[in-house]
């Protein structure tokens, strides 16, 4: 339908920014207010309601619009549920990529690793052959 085209537009223009945005973060490692701005509250809050909203998604298999809320549940987890997942996952909303915070070996990992799950985010730029 037309909310949902337009949904997933405002998502396209979402993915967008990110793919530019990242990659500058992991290169250049800017101050902490420059990463986690309102408007990227907003892109995370946005990618996490489009989570639970493609559980009710309709798709097609085989040229056949599948309705059933089951079967549409169980193919996301099958497809796109799990790259959703961790690129929606608010990681710096639990522990915010901040070197004042780090301390230990094991937090410096996490904090590694929560770039590595920033980067994931750009497999949503998968998502936008639906649009071409």
């Amino acid at each position: 339908g037309l909310l949902r085209a337009l949904w997933d537009i405002l998502g396209f223009v979402f993915i967008l920014w990110e793919a530019l945005r990242i990659p500058y973060i992991i290169a250049f490692e800017p101050s902490p207010e420059f990463i986690w701005t309102t408007v990227d509250k907003a892109i995370s809050v946005y990618f996490m309601c489009d989570l639970v909203l493609n559980f009710f998604t309709a798709y097609y298999r085989d040229d056949v619009l599948v309705l059933n809320p089951h079967s549409i549940a169980v193919n996301y987890l099958k497809t796109w549920f799990w790259v959703d997942f961790l690129a929606a996952f608010p990681i710096t909303w639990i522990l915010p990529d901040d070197d004042q915070r780090a301390s230990g070996v094991r937090l410096f990992r996490f904090l590694k690793f929560s770039r590595f799950i920033r980067a994931v985010k750009l497999l949503r730029l998968a998502k936008l052959t639906r649009f071409f």
